[in-house]
């Protein structure tokens, strides 16, 4: 078998990550070398994001937020059936195009770095590594619904430390928060195993992707912050 052969032949007969092993236990990533699942864990982070969207949306509408929001213009039954759909079909869409967005940068790094990855393994490890994130996203939802808040107001990152509530400082610090943070180790060690390169030059190449997510969230803050309120 050449070696070109051995590259593009994936073992489906291999140890299979486990979605929630992986957020403990991050050597569970250099499984997806020899078994780049993603069905499984891709529908299992759809139902996950489909209940977070629907906890989410219950508790703007609780909250008055969306109402508000909307100015009246709208009966609240039209409100809550239109949210509701447009949350889960939203989320959805939204967390499927962050895996490809992701292995697209991963795919594009390591074309300049001279890993052979393959896109599929990438794919696998950002929908792996991502698992973190919506959780981050469920916890929000469920605590806003419990508190009786909106989502937007409910502040894990850096940003409760700053009194500024909009613009760029204060959306790239609200960002940053614990979930954020251990998925840049994930994805890290994760891409070192599947990249087959040094941690360090991992922490690298992640880090400057995160820096750029960084820089976008940014952008959008201050755009926030200079769109009149209703």
């Amino acid at each position: 078998m050449t070696q070109l052969e051995s590259n593009h032949n994936i073992d489906v007969d291999a140890p299979k990550p486990n979605l929630f092993k992986v957020l403990f236990q991050p050597g569970e990533l250099k499984k997806l070398n020899d078994n780049p699942v993603i069905l499984v864990p891709g529908l299992i982070l759809t139902l996950i994001v489909a209940i977070s969207g629907l906890i989410t949306t219950k508790g703007l509408i609780d909250s008055g937020f969306l109402e508000q929001q909307l100015g009246g213009e709208i009966p609240i039954e039209n409100i809550k059936v239109f949210s509701y759909i447009g949350a889960v079909l939203g989320g959805i869409f939204s967390i499927w195009l962050a895996f490809l967005i992701l292995a697209g940068i991963l795919r594009l790094f390591s074309i300049f770095i001279g890993s052979q990855v393959k896109f599929k393994t990438l794919f696998s490890l950002s929908m792996f590594t991502y698992g973190v994130i919506v959780l981050q996203g469920l916890l929000v939802g469920t605590l806003a619904l419990i508190m009786g808040v909106s989502a937007v107001d409910i502040n894990l990152g850096l940003g409760v430390f700053v009194s500024e509530k909009t613009g760029f400082i204060s959306a790239v610090l609200s960002s940053i928060t614990i979930f954020t943070v251990w998925w840049y180790y994930l994805l890290s060690v994760g891409y070192s195993e599947v990249a087959k390169i040094s941690l360090k030059k991992s922490f690298l190449v992640i880090g400057i992707i995160s820096l750029i997510f960084l820089l976008i969230i940014g952008g959008l803050g201050t755009l926030s912050s200079m769109t009149p309120q209703i």
